[in-house]
């Protein structure tokens, strides 16, 4: 009896709640960031960290292949079958489609390769708009990746603080200011869990392509923080409860890369509740279906806060 007592109470804990307490209890590190060289005084741009990984209940393709190309720390986490790409002034996520594993296919392959042809983009030819820069990574894809699908959201700063968004599927993005979210993508869908995505192999012509991404614009001010996540994240914490993590968090000085890892944990911990009504579960009921609780699945989180480049 007393396990199944500590069970049930592992298998309800609120990944918020826990959030926030772990952000009242701790000392924040110190956040240092220095403006990316050649930006006009005055100007935008994101201090920025990324968190991934794997679903707990989902095992791999074969070993982990590092993907170099996202930089430093970023080379060796394990996405799963997500991706990201993280730029001065340019970020995306990508959710590769899970189905492609029942016909042996990797789907994190699509994904990355999307996601790196946007960073060697964002890298050598600096900001350019969100739809370009899909639609260039896409053709790339297709060129190079014989099977896979995948959702992508991808924002660019300009240095005038207007944020550019292109949201193709169910990923998404927040904008944060002070205690507010200020700015959230919408997804698309087809129907309940059937999202647009960008595929090798389209039923529908001309109607998945990045043309056709919901696009969005919002003008950032410093100080504002910046959320682009994949289903895995937004499935399991309601919007209210990224905003309420990340602004306090924000507000006791915690670095992006703590609040990457706080999102990603308490995202994780809901996936594992079997109570708890998750996002996921709600749009579920709503679509007819009884499911309950959180829903496992990779999570990949990318935090930025809007720096501003000192005057001269």
């Amino acid at each position: 009896a007393a396990l199944a007592m500590a069970r049930r109470f592992l298998n309800s804990q609120d990944g918020s709640e826990i959030a926030l307490m772990m952000i009242s209890g701790s000392q924040p590190e110190s956040h240092e960031c220095s403006a990316p060289a050649g930006l006009p005084p005055g100007a935008l741009y994101f201090s920025t960290c990324a968190q991934c990984m794997r679903a707990w209940n989902k095992g791999s393709m074969g070993d982990v292949q590092p993907e170099p190309w996202r930089g430093g720390e970023y080379a060796d986490m394990d996405c799963g079958e997500d991706s990201f790409m993280i730029a001065p002034q340019v970020l995306g996520v990508a959710d590769g489609v899970g189905g492609w594993r029942r016909q042996g296919v990797d789907p994190g392959i699509f994904a990355n390769t999307l996601m790196k042809s946007v960073k060697e983009q964002a890298t050598a030819e600096g900001a350019k708009g969100p739809v370009e820069l899909m639609a260039t990574a896409y053709v790339h894809t297709l060129k190079n990746v014989q099977f896979g699908s995948s959702t992508c959201c991808i924002a660019t700063l300009w240095p005038t603080g207007a944020l550019e968004i292109a949201n193709m599927g169910d990923s998404g993005l927040m904008v944060i200011r002070g205690d507010q979210c200020i700015h959230h993508t919408e997804s698309q869908q087809f129907g309940f869990n059937a999202p647009y995505q960008l595929t090798t192999h389209t039923q529908m012509p001309g109607v998945m392509i990045p043309e056709n991404s919901l696009q969005t614009k919002v003008e950032l001010a410093p100080g504002d923080v910046v959320i682009l996540a994949t289903d895995g994240l937004l499935d399991n914490l309601y919007p209210e409860d990224v905003t309420s993590i990340v602004s306090q968090s924000f507000a006791k000085g915690w670095s992006p890369t703590e609040v990457a890892k706080l999102l990603k944990e308490a995202a994780n911990i809901n996936t594992k509740n079997m109570e708890y009504l998750s996002p996921f579960a709600k749009s579920a009921q709503e679509a007819g279906y009884r499911f309950i609780g959180g829903k496992p699945d990779d999570i990949t989180v990318v935090v930025a806060y809007v720096m501003q480049a000192p005057e001269r």
